[in-house]
């Protein structure tokens, strides 16, 4: 049944394999190749239902096609970036490529513009200073769990990053800035995500996204590969919601 239900898709993904060939050659060094990359992207798919949703097969397509052009790959081992399941005003589904936090820091770091993010979650009960936007955070923790009673409330989020001359710039989200993208998300649609086991990483892609907006502006000034930062920028700028 799933192979008769996919022959669409599959149809439609066969048709740009040239052009995603094209487009990943210019990334040579991250070998992305079209069969496994599509095939990675058919069982998410099926994984998340969208055949049931009955999902619009040029969705597939179009998501692909922007992994690669970011330089990034839609398997899900690299968690760099997904599905995610949005509904239209029209009441219709569809799919658009959600970037994960690896994915953003494949983007930056690959570009040569960066050459370390290290995103966190602070909560309550975590030892925690911020020092400035040009400084490295000190965050500690006596556990990795995040149960309530053991860390407490979550309360913010950091995101900490070397650029290649050795400089940091750190930026953070209160715990209300979180909360709003959170409900901005929801609001468009895009509460899978948040509501499923990956809501923490919904969070750390929040606050890099936040960051991004000063890597985007300081790339241009910076001896790095622009070509996947700029893509980026284009589909960031496009979107109504964070």
């Amino acid at each position: 049944m799933h192979d008769t239900a996919l022959a669409p898709y599959i149809t439609q993904l066969k048709s740009i394999e040239l052009e995603y060939k094209q487009a990943a050659r210019q990334y040579p060094k991250y070998r992305l190749n079209y069969r496994d990359e599509a095939n990675a992207l058919i069982r998410e798919f099926v994984r998340i239902g969208g055949l049931q949703l009955q999902i619009p097969k040029s969705a597939l397509s179009t998501a692909l096609m922007l992994a690669v052009r970011l330089g990034i790959s839609v398997c899900p081992l690299k968690k760099q970036c997904y599905l995610a399941v949005t509904y239209l005003e029209s009441g219709m589904a569809t799919v658009d490529l959600a970037i994960g936090y690896r994915g953003y820091e494949a983007i930056f770091c690959g570009s040569g513009l960066l050459t370390r993010i290290d995103v966190g979650l602070v909560y309550s009960k975590d030892n925690f200073t911020y020092q400035g936007p040009r400084q490295e955070v000190i965050h500690t923790s006596s556990t990795l769990s995040t149960d309530v009673d053991k860390r407490g409330q979550l309360e913010c989020a950091y995101c900490m990053a070397e650029l290649s001359d050795g400089s940091i710039m750190t930026s953070t989200m209160s715990i209300d800035e979180l909360n709003a993208v959170e409900a901005m998300a929801r609001e468009y649609g895009h509460s899978s995500s948040w509501d499923s086991a990956f809501s923490n990483e919904c969070r750390r892609a929040a606050i890099i996204r936040y960051s991004a907006k000063d890597w985007f502006r300081i790339a241009e000034h910076h001896d790095c590969d622009t070509l996947p930062i700029k893509e980026l920028e284009e589909n960031e700028s496009a979107r109504e919601y964070l």
